[in-house]
């Protein structure tokens, strides 16, 4: 009976080893001999770009007398940015474009390229700058026939 208990005893003692020994217990601190695994690093979050928008202008075209203005509205996802566009003007001599004031200088044509920051693309409208102080040409009639001089090519061959 007293080696029934000692052999209870002993094998009460090694599954107390045992089960310590697989739970981490034991004092050990060590980690176990797995293969090594980095730390991943964590990926960046992207800087998101701004999105962009269509352009939109209020006319392609138009057509003032020196010394006259008119205006021009520019929008970018419906809000109205005619003040802070920004214009060039091909032929600066012609017409001037300031916050969407186009004032005509001096007869002429000149096509003026719209940027906003955030748009698609850039616009473009053209501004023909009359001077009522010139001199017209008309031509009367105002159709002209080829008829005599093909008359006269063909009596030619």
């Amino acid at each position: 009976m007293k080696n029934k208990k000692i052999l209870l005893l002993f094998l009460c003692i090694l599954v107390i080893g045992i089960f310590t020994t697989a739970c981490g217990g034991g004092g050990k601190s060590t980690p176990p001999n797995y293969p090594f695994i980095p730390t991943p690093n964590p990926t960046p979050t992207p800087t998101p770009s701004p999105e962009k928008y269509p352009l939109e202008i209020s006319q392609t075209e138009f057509t003032i007398n020196v010394g006259e203005t008119d205006n021009i509205t520019v929008t970018l996802n419906g809000e109205d940015i005619t003040q802070t566009a920004t214009y060039t003007v091909d032929e600066e001599a012609i017409a001037s474009v300031e916050q969407g004031l186009i004032t005509g200088l001096s007869a002429g044509f000149t096509t003026v390229i719209v940027h906003a920051e955030n748009a698609i693309e850039d616009k473009t409208f053209t501004v023909n700058v009359i001077d009522p102080n010139l001199p017209t040409l008309e031509v009367t009639p105002s159709e002209v026939t080829q008829q005599q001089k093909k008359e006269k090519l063909l009596r030619e061959l």
